[in-house]
């Protein structure tokens, strides 16, 4: 939400000043599997894997591409052609353990968490 005028807006458009297009818009860090016409100066076999399981992680500046990330051997790559794949996160597909960062709690009376679990007192 706007702010200044009450205005209902993202914020994409909040920061840009303008609205996003939708058909562009995708899941960052989703999987994908990018097709590979070559592997280094040699052309695919036909029965080889025409494609590598790589993470989306945003636009490519130079192209309508998307850049992605291989972490098989930490490269990055801009294509036009991939597939997202919703069926399998990537962190599960590459064996990413989730960081859940860290918890910050305001201590006062109405937090219940901080509250003694024993009574240190003149009974």
């Amino acid at each position: 939400m706007n702010m200044e005028d009450g205005t209902i807006s993202t914020p994409f458009q909040l920061a840009h000043h303008f609205k996003p297009d939708l058909r562009v818009l995708f899941k960052p860090f989703t999987l994908a599997a990018v097709r590979q016409e070559r592997n280094g100066d040699n052309d695919s076999d036909k029965f080889a894997p025409q494609s590598i399981p790589m993470i989306a992680i945003g636009r490519c500046p130079n192209s309508n591409g998307l850049q992605f990330y291989n972490p098989a051997n930490s490269t990055f790559v801009s294509s036009i052609d991939y597939t997202f794949q919703h069926h399998v996160t990537s962190g599960t597909k590459f064996g990413f353990q989730y960081q859940t960062g860290t918890f910050i709690y305001r201590l006062d009376e109405s937090n219940t968490i901080f509250a003694p679990k024993f009574f240190y007192g003149i009974h």
